[in-house]
């Protein structure tokens, strides 16, 4: 998704679009499908974050003085 949402947001978005498409009589896609791909791209860009904030801490001063430094 293109806004500047976190991840739950994302994921609240899909399923309302979902319901959305579900009550549509006209709907010319699967909502299912688009359901499914809405919440893997959440959850794919939640792990992508959870890892990074997970090497930014890692990465501190504090963490590299003992020697833990971890790169991507």
């Amino acid at each position: 998704m293109t806004d500047d949402l976190t991840p739950r947001e994302e994921a609240a978005r899909a399923i309302s679009d979902f319901d959305r498409a579900m009550r549509d009589p006209s709907r010319q896609h699967d909502p299912m499908a688009a359901l499914f791909a809405a919440l893997g791209d959440a959850t794919n860009r939640h792990a992508t974050e959870a890892r990074a904030a997970r090497t930014r801490w890692r990465n501190r001063p504090e963490a590299k003085a003992q020697g833990r430094e971890v790169t991507g």
